[in-house]
């Protein structure tokens, strides 16, 4: 890593930190939201389905809810 930052003329800049976190947090995020969206049962979003719930309303007020707390960490 550090290689690469230096032949791009990044080191000691804002830029050598951000490229870093990001490059290796987004994939392991997406892989934990993943893990947990799958985990909720499919009938909960049937029941908001029938209860009158769009797709957004859906998202926002039953499944965002349910996985608050991966999202806060």
């Amino acid at each position: 890593m550090f290689i690469i930052l230096r032949n791009l003329s990044l080191l000691n800049s804002y830029w050598s930190l951000i490229i870093p976190y990001v490059s290796f947090g987004i994939p392991m995020a997406v892989f934990i939201l993943v893990s947990f969206f799958k985990g909720i049962p499919r009938e909960r979003e049937e029941s908001a389905v029938i209860d009158g719930c769009g797709i957004y309303r859906t998202f926002f007020s039953i499944i965002l809810p349910l996985v608050r707390s991966v999202i806060r960490r």
